[in-house]
């Protein structure tokens, strides 16, 4: 019985590989620094330890999928009921972000594609505003939030990649 189970479960090291080769690529290409964006993959995705792929978030409600083709079938429903999601390894919103990378939400599913549009839109946020942590700051809720809430969200969102980050680097947490 524990064997049958294993064998219809999605190999979770592979999976969070695919996130890994995609984001560190997508580092050296934008010159981000080394292991930044793959800390924010970590607090992205991160379900049973492992940065998975296949994962949307639909209106503040995650959801994991076993496959590519899975999320990809969710997806077409999915916007036609929201543009609120945030899609893949690297959680872009296809509202706010997404748009700017791909005609099309499916196209945010192929990790390379999305950890593509992260590093473009993180370093798009480090140019206008100056520093890594700002930049950080604002891929969570955007570069204008005045809101209250909002940068307690983002404050807290610093604070846990900052913390992924520092494991990561072999160094103390920051936070």
């Amino acid at each position: 019985m524990i064997v049958a189970c294993l064998l219809i479960l999605p190999n979770t090291g592979q999976a969070s590989e695919v996130c890994r080769n995609a984001v560190q690529a997508a580092e050296r290409q934008y010159e981000i620094p080394a292991e930044l964006l793959l800390a924010m993959n970590q607090v992205e995705t991160l379900w049973s330890n492992q940065a998975w792929p296949w994962s949307l978030n639909i209106s503040g409600k995650p959801q994991r999928y076993k496959t590519d083709t899975e999320m990809t079938n969710a997806l077409d429903e999915v916007v036609r009921r929201t543009e609120n999601v945030d899609i893949g390894c690297m959680q872009i919103n296809w509202r706010w972000v997404g748009k700017e990378c791909a005609t099309d939400p499916r196209d945010l599913v192929n990790p390379q594609s999305n950890a593509i549009c992260s590093a473009r839109y993180l370093t798009k946020l480090y140019r206008q505003l100056g520093s890594w942590h700002k930049a950080v700051k604002a891929y969570h809720v955007g570069p204008f939030r005045k809101d209250k809430g909002a940068n307690q969200r983002a404050d807290s969102y610093v604070c846990k990649v900052g913390r992924e980050y520092a494991l990561l680097l072999g160094k103390e947490d920051p936070c």
